[in-house]
């Protein structure tokens, strides 16, 4: 799959994901109001491609160049206020961590 952000319900709830956020300073991408995932069940956002082509689980965050450096990067969940939800991160460097979390260097992007 090319350049993508998975998120994962891993509550025993179902949830909602409008108006949160994946956040790749300084990219953004904003969940749409009918977002809900069961318990278990990920949403793949795709980050190069058009969002006409969401279906189901996947969605199109409507860029036109990859984001995420190979090296060292940061991807967050932002709540509907902006306060990070959740975050992960690889590498090392000045993009290489999560805020107010003390987790070591991870050699690749998530997944890799």
């Amino acid at each position: 799959m090319p350049e993508s952000v998975v998120v994962t319900n891993i509550s025993t709830d179902a949830i909602n994901l409008y108006q949160y956020e994946i956040e790749s300073a300084p990219f953004f991408y904003e969940f749409g109001p009918t977002s809900w995932l069961l318990p278990g069940q990920s949403y793949t956002v795709v980050v190069v491609g058009n969002p006409v082509w969401d279906v189901g689980l996947v969605k199109w965050w409507g860029l036109g160049a990859y984001i995420l450096s190979d090296n060292n990067d940061v991807i967050s969940l932002r709540n509907p206020v902006g306060t990070p939800f959740a975050c992960d991160f690889w590498g090392v460097g000045p993009r290489a961590g999560c805020p107010g979390r003390l987790l070591g260097p991870r050699p690749g992007p998530p997944g890799s």
